[in-house]
């Protein structure tokens, strides 16, 4: 599997069928090749009773039902880390129907470890290897571990003891970030495997007619690598996120009710919008500017966080794992996830125009390196005064002319510019030397006008009291009676 091109990487992966309903199953998807697919409705699906006719697809990759964890991972997530570990980063998901094996394939078991715990072996592996003459060398690698349920990111990091807040998903020069989320350092694989176990026990689980163990919310699990480019540049950060989605589910399959049907609308919400969200990037792609249609990003938060690995500046590899549950009991959900799927392969991902950045981390020598930009600078405003000031062609230039003020000492122009430079440098904006004088005149005429236009409007209001209070006493009778319409020397009691 290419994961080198701009294109989204579609692979699918076949559970394998329960042993009580294995010999009376229908044979609903065969596997052609490795890249073809073709399913075929059984008699008791809506499939065969609106149309009954077999569909075929293509995708990058197709993994039978005896497939092991190893080969999945080494085909689909160690070309990501490999990319993350030149600076790109990447994403991995599992996307299906609920009970078609996302968790197996994303977590695993202890016997088979599934690929977000092999990622955490094979970085902690190959991190001494990268350290000796790699260009950018990875100084450290750091984890975040989020949730989204009910459309609202939580930590899962967080200790258990604090109260769980939902957190702020946002936009930072093209960057999208959680505002809040914990940040936690990995040295050791035993380390990474805590953080994992530490998820496990916060992130919402409950029991369904279709999953016994079904996740109510998506996961998402991000490896942070720090690069250093060299000895006097700042830190460079490529990622690579393994999401778990949950699962898309019928409430009348499932029998969820309450609560459960909440979360479950929230779910189908949300991968909808993600879906709508690449149908949409796949028809800007085949219309023309004046026909493109706006991306839905910001309607949901699980197509807000992927807007970065969809349309960003990073094109790292992005592999989406489709787990398929053969059963005839989930055709129609299954055929609905596979033509989704066959409309992401055919999308081609472009850059933007915001830049890459290196993170704000400033080292000695960047600092080393402004002071001198800013002391050069100064210097030649400095010089620049100089040159400019007038001097009689009759006399030294070091005399002054009785129009032109003494020029200080060279001494105190010398502190007073060190005075300058310091304060510049202290608030990280260049000041020019004459711009305190240069500002004084306007200040001043400001003053003047405010105080001017303070007493006119004291004047005035003055003038205009006492207008109304002669008039008040001049004519009293005529004030009481426009207040209730009747004279007060016609009232009788």
């Amino acid at each position: 599997m290419d994961t080198s091109t701009n294109k989204v990487q579609i692979v699918i992966r076949l559970r394998p069928l329960e042993a009580a309903t294995n010999e009376t199953e229908p044979d609903c998807f065969r596997v052609l090749s490795d890249v073809s697919l073709l399913a075929q409705p059984p008699k008791t699906s809506q499939s065969y009773r609106s149309t009954g006719t077999a569909t075929s697809f293509h995708f990058s990759r197709i993994f039978r039902q005896e497939t092991q964890q190893t080969e999945l991972f080494e085909a689909t997530t160690r070309p990501v880390l490999d990319a993350a570990f030149d600076g790109k980063s990447g994403l991995v998901f599992a996307y299906g129907v609920t009970n078609s094996g996302k968790t197996y394939t994303i977590s695993g078991s202890s016997e088979a470890p599934g690929v977000l715990p092999q990622s955490l072996q094979y970085v902690m592996d190959e991190l001494p290897k990268r350290k000796d003459g790699d260009k950018q060398q990875v100084t450290k690698v750091t984890a975040t571990y989020l949730e989204i349920y009910n459309e609202n990111v939580y930590d899962l990091l967080s200790p258990a003891l604090r109260k769980r807040r939902a957190l702020r998903v946002q936009d930072c020069d093209g960057k999208i970030q959680v505002r809040g989320a914990v940040e936690k350092p990995i040295k050791t694989l035993e380390e990474g495997l805590e953080l994992l176990e530490m998820g496990r026990r916060h992130k919402q689980m409950a029991e369904t007619n279709c999953n016994s163990d079904s996740s109510r919310s998506h996961c998402v699990f991000t490896l942070h690598l720090y690069h250093q480019v060299s000895r006097f540049s700042s830190e460079l950060r490529s990622k690579v996120s393994i999401v778990d989605l949950a699962g898309s589910e019928r409430g009348s399959k499932s029998g969820a009710t309450g609560l459960r049907m909440q979360e479950a609308s929230k779910i189908n919400g949300s991968l909808m919008n993600l879906m709508r969200c690449l149908e949409t990037l796949r028809w800007n792609q085949q219309h023309p500017p004046s026909l493109q249609k706006m991306v839905p990003f910001r309607e949901s938060k699980l197509a807000r966080i992927f807007q970065e690995n969809l349309v960003g500046n990073d094109h790292g590899p992005l592999v989406m794992i489709v787990a398929v549950n053969p059963s005839s009991h989930e055709f129609d959900e299954t055929l609905r996830t596979l033509k989704y799927s066959a409309v992401a392969r055919e999308l081609v991902r472009t850059r933007t125009s915001i830049p890459r950045k290196a993170a704000p981390t400033a080292t000695f020598y960047d600092l080393d390196g402004r002071l001198k930009k800013r002391k050069r600078q100064s210097t030649e405003a400095q010089a620049r005064q100089v040159s400019k000031a007038p001097v009689d062609r009759g006399q030294p230039a070091t005399t002054t002319t009785a129009s032109s003020p003494p020029r200080p000492k060279a001494k105190h122009r010398r502190s007073d510019s060190a005075r300058r430079r310091h304060r510049s440098l202290a608030g990280s904006v260049v000041k020019p030397p004459t711009a305190e004088v240069a500002t004084s005149p306007m200040e001043s005429q400001r003053e003047v006008t405010e105080r001017n236009l303070h007493w006119v409007c004291m004047v005035w209001y003055g003038w205009l009291s006492m207008v109304m209070l002669i008039k008040l006493f001049m004519h009293p009778g005529q004030t009481r009676t426009g207040e209730r319409g009747t004279p007060t020397a016609a009232r009788t009691d």
